[in-house]
């Protein structure tokens, strides 16, 4: 993932243009679909969902 942050680096400022940030944004969106995808193809559990997502409250604190 860092060679695409390199290779779509179009600005010295940290945030960039919006053409950087699209592309950015296809990358990380590409990265979780083709996860997702191969875990269901894989018959995997997906180990971060909806009920996973936040950290979860132990002995009620």
């Amino acid at each position: 993932m860092n060679l695409s942050w390199n290779i779509f680096e179009v600005d010295s400022s940290a945030l960039g243009d919006f053409k950087a940030n699209a592309f950015r944004g296809l990358t990380i969106l590409t990265a979780i679909l083709f996860t997702v995808l191969y875990k269901r193809k894989k018959g995997l559990k997906l180990t971060v969902n909806r009920q996973t997502l936040m950290l979860k409250k132990e002995n009620g604190i």
